[in-house]
């Protein structure tokens, strides 16, 4: 007898607990007076918990709130809970579900909406695994551990796509190669100031409205020294990568499929993302020309 307490759980519950040593996380069948039994390794706070980081992890890498929650309920049902209660927007998820008394057990989470596309689909396979193989408790948060550690991408690597992107657009807005090399240059003046700002957990305002504010500065120092004609084609190549296209194509994917509170809410970000950016602009330039 190791001590461990599995939960032998049917359609139809016995109320019942099974004590053996040598069962695995993994078995599906408790013992010989038990049909169809699923072992469930994990007490429903537990569970609660492990279906807020997948939440935590599916919305801050970009993910739809409608398939975060499809997971979420696929994770639920596959531990005997089909009827838990789960409440989801695009900052906040509480999963609710009832212990063996048929008390409710409430666990709430706070969301932080971001992009990651590396890490969303090791995210989307950390919840497809749980939900098929519904391990222990600590078998799930060291794969959501796991996935949650691993590493962005290569700092070069983002340093030279967002030269690329910064450059190629002033190119094809007409700009000249002297442009388009200043605002590559800008852009990673932008990706500096992004990794402080998301260090410090800065909002979306805040990040877009100091990213703007110090590539218009500069664009306009860049155009007052000689360098460049066209201050205002740095500006919109330097601010490219921060511009919120993503947030943008998540809304519409909600809309779409009739979330439209979740919608709403992507659009106040939308909206504070671009002010910020506007705002930032307008004062740096304002400054920085009567300097």
């Amino acid at each position: 007898m190791c001590g461990r307490i599995f939960y032998a759980k049917t359609l139809e519950y016995t109320g019942e607990i099974c004590y053996n040593h040598r069962l695995e996380p993994d078995v599906s069948v408790c013992c010989k007076r038990f049909r169809a039994v699923r072992v469930m390794t994990v007490t429903e706070t537990e569970l609660a918990d492990v279906c807020i980081d997948v939440a935590k992890g599916l919305v801050g890498s970009g993910a739809e709130i409608y398939r975060v929650r499809e997971h979420i309920r696929k994770i639920l049902a596959a531990y005997s809970y089909p009827n838990a209660q789960v409440v989801l927007n695009p900052v906040e998820c509480t999963v609710t579900l009832r212990d063996r008394a048929g008390r409710p057990v409430t666990v709430t989470g706070e969301l932080h909406p971001g992009t990651d596309l590396d890490k969303l689909g090791k995210y989307i396979d950390a919840a497809k695994f749980i939900a098929d193989k519904h391990p222990g408790y600590e078998v799930c948060m060291r794969r959501l551990s796991s996935v949650g550690a691993r590493r962005r991408y290569p700092k070069r690597v983002m340093f030279v796509s967002s030269f690329i992107v910064a450059a190629c657009g002033v190119l094809i807005l007409g700009g000249t190669f002297p442009e388009a090399v200043f605002a590559g240059l800008l852009s990673l003046i932008v990706q500096l100031l992004r990794m402080k700002l998301e260090g410090s957990e800065a909002s979306f305002f805040l990040m877009s409205f100091c990213c703007s504010a110090a590539v218009s500065a500069a664009a306009v120092i860049i155009s007052a020294i000689g360098f460049v004609e066209h201050y205002d084609l740095l500006i919109v190549g330097g601010c490219m990568s921060v511009i919120p296209v993503i947030p943008f194509v998540d809304m519409m994917r909600e809309l779409v499929t009739g979330d439209t509170r979740s919608a709403a809410l992507k659009l106040a970000h939308l909206i504070f993302s671009l002010c910020g950016i506007f705002l930032g602009a307008g004062i740096a330039v304002a400054v920085s020309i009567k300097l």
